[in-house]
């Protein structure tokens, strides 16, 4: 029920945009990938509706990184020294959540996006800057950062909203967060990378996927799998080495569910997506349903077989004066008792660790609802095969009893 229901949020969180491509040329004009995807789009019946070249900023400084490492409810204990600041140390080591440094949009860029997304421009007052987040990470802020002032040559910024909009922020438009500052404070900051962002009327063809990742290899001097391995062979490269193709700078806090790429195409993503769901969907499904037709069997059977020998005793109401309807209404509390006490102990027992991992899952990939939620789901699913099972064995225990009588 649980990855079901993530499936669609998963992917639109992801990815919202039918392509997005990540360079760490800043300057990169990304005309080889236009390019092909026009050639593409034009082959497979689709077109290009809107593409949009833009750029992320830093300023050198990392204090947004630094309290995501320290405070953000997902990230791993081991950045965090015993008194709760950062562990430098263990961030150089294995801090691949964030960039080194914290990421900036431009306002003009960022409506851009939103307008391609369907979503309303946004503004910024005098001295204002926003952050751009993951809806999860809303929890994890505090006054320490919401108070925080940004210094610009214009003069201090403070904060004026928090936007959650899905918006690719594994790595593409920042790592779990952006922050939104007016354009003439981005002029003053450096460029840190580039993204090229766009929306097709009609699906992308899947194999744009491969060749986009293909022309990235080449641009970034990153030899292909089967390169790499053919060079290993050779020797002409450390076999103790693994093939990495990734140049993003970070990542992003998301666990259970990671989708990370420099090259994202909604349609291909998302079909390996959709395929990776339900083949963990669907095992999980058909042994839950194995379990539930099992122990209800078992309970079909057993009254089915001492319905024989409660046709005596069923026979002798019937004799002292209680109508068919009555002997009926009996035999529906007999088996009600039968199947009730059962699925309550079920129940019961389930709801602790049903909930309990619910809220887990809620937890770390900030799907919707909560482990009550997704509980409440599977009884009515259980009280479905329930009832079909009862009613079964209802109208095959008044048959035997009545006709033995």
């Amino acid at each position: 029920m649980m990855f079901a229901r993530f499936q669609g949020a998963a992917l639109d969180n992801s990815m919202p945009f039918d392509i997005i491509v990540y360079s760490g040329n800043p300057q990169d004009s990304f005309r080889e990938e236009q390019t092909a995807i026009e050639e593409q789009c034009r082959e497979a019946d689709c077109s290009v509706e809107k593409s949009f070249v833009y750029q992320i900023y830093q300023d050198g400084s990392h204090v947004m990184n630094d309290y995501l490492y320290t405070h953000g409810d997902t990230i791993q204990k081991k950045y965090r020294s015993p008194d709760g600041s950062l562990n430098e140390e263990a961030v150089a080591e294995d801090g691949y959540e964030y960039f080194d440094y914290d990421t900036y949009m431009k306002l003009s860029d960022y409506n851009t996006l939103r307008e391609m997304l369907g979503y309303d421009p946004v503004s910024l007052g005098e001295n204002e800057y926003a952050i751009q987040m993951k809806s999860r990470l809303t929890r994890c802020m505090d006054e320490e950062i919401l108070d925080r002032e940004l210094t610009v040559p214009s003069g201090n910024l403070h904060l004026s909203d928090i936007y959650t909009i899905n918006f690719s922020q594994n790595g593409n438009n920042g790592a779990d967060y952006l922050l939104i500052v007016p354009d003439e404070a981005a002029a003053s900051m450096t460029p840190y990378y580039a993204s090229l962002a766009v929306m097709t009327r009609g699906e992308a063809p899947q194999q744009l996927q491969t060749i986009l990742e293909n022309i990235r290899l080449e641009k970034n001097g990153i030899p292909t799998q089967d390169e790499f391995y053919r060079l290993q062979e050779e020797g002409k490269i450390d076999e103790d080495l693994d093939w990495e193709p990734e140049t993003m700078g970070g990542e992003g806090s998301d666990q259970i569910i990671v989708c990370i790429g420099n090259v994202l195409v909604r349609s291909e993503r998302g079909a390996e997506l959709k395929m990776a769901m339900m083949s963990l969907v669907f095992p999980l499904a058909y042994i839950a349903l194995v379990f539930l037709c099992v122990a209800f069997t078992i309970l079909s059977v057993q009254q089915l077989s001492d319905s024989s020998k409660y046709r005596f005793r069923y026979d002798i109401l019937s004799k002292m004066g209680l109508c068919r309807q009555e002997v009926d209404r009996m035999i529906l509390k007999q088996l009600f008792f039968y199947y009730l006490v059962p699925m309550l102990v079920s129940v019961l027992l389930s709801a602790v660790t049903a909930v309990f991992a619910g809220n887990c899952f809620v937890f770390y990939t900030g799907a919707e609802g909560n482990g009550f939620y997704y509980f409440i789901l599977s009884v009515f699913l259980f009280a479905g095969i329930y009832l079909i099972y009862f009613g079964v064995t209802y109208l095959g225990f008044t048959r035997n009893v009545h006709q033995e009588g």
